[in-house]
């Protein structure tokens, strides 16, 4: 006679009556996977992978809401009739967590901080202050569950006990033998997986979850704190059994193993309120959604009904398989045979009719849902007074139905990722679109983790902006703003993000070019945080015809005697510039590679015969007098020795002076610019060689002119007009700077006739050339060009330079725009990869950008839009009209609590389809503002405020007394009221006792 043995599943259902709060009751999660580490295996056999909906990346008016949410519906519908499927969706929102999350999303920038020496954590600190009082940490979770009903076995072998057969009822297979995955189920399940990620794509990016981070959020969600402040510890081969099975002496297998590690076995019903659980120093309600609305809103409607400040976790599951669900209502209708006398029978009856025709004759979809609710407070009434209002927001968002459970425990466990056997929320059958338009899946994406940068979705979700991230294929950034739109203070922290990069040891290679003070004050503020003895790595160029501002475009990198690919195609362009003039038709069509050619030929002649050096002094600037004198000096004691073979030339005494050690490398660098050709040695060229005259011989302008005759006339009229900037070797040495600002204002004035115009677009090429001076060192093109002696120097300065981002930054791009700059700037995009270069060019309007250069963008900032901007937008993005009327009507403005401006943005990701569109606020705290203030009376102010307080504590002060980044209002009042006063105030009388004033301001 058969022995009889209970199954598992019924030894655990009777568990689970008498301690229905131990995780033992609700767990279905028995082990991971050891086939795929995206999957779970269930205690029944099934199969469970979680994905973490990274978000919408369109920002959803009204009515975009409704069509998005129907195509999601449409795009669905085939793969959702399939039975043996569970899909949840949980949503999690708690302010509680901001802080750590806004920790965890300025870590690398404070690490980064640290390692440069720089004091600027505080602004970081209050950053997060700020930002956690206005948004809220949120995370969606998708999960996707496979039944085992998916695949039977019909090959399992019964065991028998003293010869008799064993009738274990119900046993589930995986309790047989853990490591009975079968394939087929879990091929199926992945497959599965497949489609939903690929047939979302067009709507929503999923990122799929590993096994182990998937219960890591599960053991967040339970502890309701970040993981790094749980007690977190997965169970390992030696760990004591919670319960167990052995088939044989050599396999056994934990029932649940990971029950108990998830669940903290501490859940007591409240004191005073059975309905609610006290569990790690919270209190939990739920509540259940029994049935859903017949004419349902969008989840947002819900999420905007309920404050801000209150944490909770919205949990669907529903279940697929329309076949087996009209065969379900079918033998219920059948059954209610019997009760159609009852109104509430024949509603059902009508009901059932009506979804049973919708599935069979309109071949619609049909799917399962249930909704439970939880939130958490860390006091009795605190928890009831959030429960009661979910319970009013669910109410009014059309649920007839809102209902405290009848089991708390299985509802608290009903609301964790895909944790529980069953929901504890009845099911509610309904049309596909109907459960769709109701789940949480139009919140906005955020694609970025971590970054220097943390702005946020208008209703509090937070979206970190890092432009070096490596969720892009490259950095290629737009910022657009009109006047008063703080272009410059974005732009300002933009950089920022670089300088405090990821793993920055040192500062990064950047160049900063202006038309304005923007650069100016940024250098300063840099400055202002580095040693003393740091400021050489930062530099600021204002390019004035007057001495000491000579810069040789021609001059190679310091030990090299000819010029690396990008610098000799600046030179060529440049040069073109010059010849073209005001005309924006060049003068010739091969006049490029006449310049190439003319080029070559001054390198190929100064490599043959380098330039000699001489004792007589030069037109020098600054400390170049001293290091001639002192070169000299050396020269006469023999410390420099030059054999009679050797030819005596600038060069040669540069390698010299190298190995002579650091003491001299200053000398060795001043050698290098003496020794390097500039147009006046390429003036000299063109007038003496007969060579490039008869080889473009029958090269004409349009007016019949020699193009070589054409070009010296050009040249010398440069020559003429800026002879204290291009006729004289470099007075400049940029060559040891790391961070390289140039304010182009001085040099081109604000005229805007026709040669000003031609001035600007030309030091524009200029500009943008001296701040990215050294960032070409590509390893395999650069190397090459290397003498063997500067070989390791140069190794080691590749090795910094390529374990950080090098950023190129242009401020006001239209004033110095041409069709060259506009090229120049095409083929830097192109190229930004191979040399590491991350580019972003801002002006006050996406009209002014190269055409190439913003199609290629991957991220664009809109700061303030024009009615152009907003066509342009919407005609290259497909952006909706009624997004467009209402960006227009939301970007550049603050909300009610003033808490940032609204800004557009528009970025490319490599795992997102599409562009992610989204509206978003960009809050600076006040103190950050601070840094960054340009006007004199408030550097003066923050200057002697540093001096009396200390730079940390004068921010702090400077931005509770004047939140706005500014004195100058206040000022300017006191000295207009002063008037009244028998003695009159200066301005410094105001701003000293401004100044004494901070101290009277707590912090």
């Amino acid at each position: 006679m058969p022995l009889a043995i209970p199954s598992l599943n019924a030894i655990t259902s009777l568990i689970s009556d008498q301690l229905s709060h131990h995780a033992l009751g609700h767990c279905q999660l028995l082990t991971k996977s050891n086939i795929c580490e995206y999957t779970v295996i269930t205690t029944n056999g099934g199969c469970i992978t979680a994905f973490e909906i990274i978000g919408m990346s369109r920002y959803l008016t009204d009515s975009t809401e409704e069509a998005y949410l129907s195509d999601v519906s449409k795009t669905l519908e085939t793969i959702f009739r399939t039975p043996h499927r569970k899909i949840g969706i949980y949503l999690t929102r708690d302010p509680n967590r901001t802080a750590t999350q806004l920790e965890d999303v300025f870590r690398s920038t404070q690490d980064s901080i640290s390692r440069l020496g720089i004091e600027a954590k505080h602004f970081f600190e209050e950053q997060i202050k700020d930002l956690k009082s206005e948004c809220s940490f949120e995370r969606t979770i998708l999960t996707v569950t496979t039944k085992s009903s998916i695949s039977s076995r019909d090959s399992i072998t019964i065991p028998t006990m003293v010869g008799e057969s064993v009738n274990i009822d119900q046993m589930p297979t995986l309790a047989q033998n853990q490591f009975i995955e079968t394939q087929s189920i879990l091929q199926s399940h992945q497959a599965f997986c497949t489609s939903i990620q690929a047939r979302l794509a067009e709507h929503i990016t999923l990122e799929k979850q590993t096994s182990d981070r998937y219960l890591q959020i599960i053991k967040e969600e339970e502890e309701l704190v970040a993981l790094n402040q749980t007690k977190w510890r997965a169970k390992g081969i030696g760990d004591e059994c919670d319960f167990a099975l052995a088939e044989n002496d050599e396999d056994f297998v934990t029932y649940p193993p990971l029950a108990w590690q998830l669940v903290t076995n501490d859940k007591e019903r409240a004191y005073g309120d059975s309905s609610i659980i006290e569990s790690n120093s919270n209190y939990i309600a739920t509540v259940d959604r029994e049935y859903f609305p017949i004419t349902p809103e969008p989840f947002s409607k819900l999420l905007r009904s309920i404050s801000s400040h209150i944490p909770l976790r919205c949990a669907y599951e529903f279940e697929t398989g329309t076949e087996e669900i009209v065969t379900r209502l079918s033998a219920k209708k059948t059954w209610l045979m019997f009760f159609l006398f009852s109104k509430a029978s024949r509603n059902i009856d009508s009901a059932i009719n009506e979804l049973t025709t919708y599935a069979e004759k309109g071949n619609g979809t049909l799917l399962g849902g249930a909704l439970s609710v939880a939130t958490w407070a860390s006091t009795l009434d605190k928890a009831k007074e959030y429960k009661k209002e979910i319970i009013q927001a669910l109410t009014s968002w059309g649920s007839s139905t809102v209902k405290t459970p009848d089991c708390t425990y299985a509802a608290y466990a009903s609301s964790l990722p895909a944790f529980a056997r069953k929901p504890s929320a009845r099911n509610c059958v309904q049309p596909i679109d109907k459960h769709i338009i109701t789940a949480p899946i139009t919140r906005p994406a955020a694609p970025m983790a971590t970054g220097g940068i943390c702005s946020s979705s208008l209703d509090g979700r937070l979206f970190p902006i890092d432009p070096a991230t490596s969720t892009q294929n490259y950095s290629l950034n737009i910022i657009t703003g009109g006047m008063g739109a703080g272009k410059t203070v974005f732009s300002s922290i933009f950089n920022n993000t670089f300088i405090f990069g990821k793993g920055n040891s040192n500062l990064p290679l950047m160049g900063y070019l202006d038309f304005g003070s923007g650069v100016h004050n940024y250098i300063s503020a840099l400055r202002n945080w580095l040693p003393k003895e740091q400021h050489y790595k930062v530099e600021l160029i204002q390019f004035l015809n007057q001495s000491g501002n000579a810069f040789n475009i021609l001059e190679p990198q310091f030990g090299l005697d000819q010029l690396e690919e990008q610098e000799r195609a600046f030179a060529g362009a440049f040069l073109c510039r010059v010849v073209n003039g005001t005309s924006s038709q060049s003068v010739h069509p091969k006049l490029a590679d006449v310049m190439e050619a003319i080029i070559s030929e001054l390198f190929r002649t100064n490599q043959e015969s380098p330039m000699p050096y001489t004792e007589r002094l030069g037109v020098y600037s600054g400390q170049e007098t001293r290091l001639h004198t002192e070169i000299q000096e050396l020269l006469s004691s023999g410390h420099i020795n030059i054999s009679n073979t050797e030819r005596k030339t600038w060069y040669l005494i540069r390698d010299k002076l190298y190995q002579l050690g650091d003491e001299y490398f200053s000398h060795a660098r001043f050698c290098h610019r003496q020794g390097s050709a500039c147009l006046t040695e390429l003036m000299q060229l063109l007038t003496s060689s007969s060579t490039l005259r008869s080889r473009f011989a029958t090269y004409k302008t349009p007016a019949g002119d020699s193009i070589i005759d054409y070009i010296i006339i050009s040249l010398d009229t440069l020559l003429s007009r800026y002879s204290k900037i291009f006729a004289y070797q470099s007075q400049i040495d940029i060559s040891q700077a790391r961070v390289i600002g140039v304010n182009l204002k001085g040099i081109t004035g604000n005229s805007s006739d026709a040669e000003t115009v031609n001035t600007k677009k030309l030091f524009g090429m200029l500009g943008k050339y001296v701040a990215e001076k050294n960032f070409w060192r590509e390893p395999k093109s650069f190397m090459p060009l290397v003498p063997p002696l500067y070989k390791e120097m140069y190794e080691k300065i590749i090795r910094l330079d390529t374990s950080m981002k090098k950023h190129s930054f242009g401020d006001e791009y239209k004033q110095y725009k041409s069709d060259e700059m506009d090229s120049l700037l095409d083929n830097s995009a192109l190229i930004a990869r191979k040399y590491g270069l991350c580019i972003t060019i801002s002006s006050q309007s996406v009209l002014h950008m190269p055409h190439e250069t913003l199609k290629l963008a991957t991220n664009l900032y809109i700061l303030k839009m024009t009615n152009e901007d907003a066509n342009y937008l919407a005609e290259t993005y497909a952006l909706s009209e009624s997004f467009i009327s209402e960006a227009t009507r939301l970007v550049g403005m603050s909300n009610s609590s003033n808490f940032g401006r609204n800004m557009l943005y528009i970025g490319q990701f490599k795992s997102i389809k599409g562009y992610v569109v989204q509206i978003l606020r960009n809050q600076i705290t006040p103190s950050y503002l601070w840094n960054f203030a340009s006007d004199a009376e408030d550097e003066m102010i923050k200057e002697l405020a540093i001096l009396r307080y200390g730079a940390r504590d004068a921010y702090l002060r400077l931005a509770k007394l004047f939140p706005h980044g500014s004195a100058l209002a206040t000022i300017e009042a006191r000295l207009k009221n002063s008037k009244f006063d028998s003695k009159r105030f200066t301005k410094e009388d105001i701003i000293l006792e401004l100044v004494g004033q901070l101290s009277e301001v707590s912090i």
